[in-house]
C-alpha cells in the first residue's frame, strides 16, 4: 500500500467496480491488515486492507452496488497504538 494510502482515513475506490463484500461495521476496531471492502472490476476482485489499526467511522457504500473510481468508500479513525499501551498502562 502506498504512503497516500497509509496516512489518508479516507478510503476511495481504486477504480470503478462493483463492492463485493464489506468486512467491517461501524464502531468496529480493526488491526493493520484487516479487509475492509473488496470490489470487482473486469473480473478480478480487489480487497483493500487496513494500513493501520483504526477504527470505522462509516462506512459509505453497499454491497453490489456499483461505485466510481475514487468514490469514497470507507471513513476510518487512526488510533495511536502507543497512546492506547499507555492510558492502560496509566489505569494500572
Amino acid at each position: 500500500m502506498d504512503n497516500e494510502l497509509e496516512s489518508n482515513p479516507l478510503v476511495k475506490a481504486p477504480m470503478s467496480s462493483k463492492v463485493k463484500d464489506i468486512f467491517v461495521k461501524v464502531g468496529q476496531v480493526v488491526q493493520k491488515g484487516d479487509k475492509l471492502v473488496s470490489v470487482i472490476a473486469m473480473k478480478m476482485e480487489h480487497v483493500i486492507l487496513a494500513s493501520k489499526k483504526c477504527k470505522i467511522v462509516n462506512i459509505y457504500c453497499k454491497e453490489d452496488h456499483s461505485v466510481k473510481s475514487q468514490e469514497l468508500l470507507v471513513e476510518l479513525e487512526f488510533l495511536d497504538e502507543t497512546d492506547t499501551k499507555e492510558k492502560v498502562k496509566n489505569k494500572i
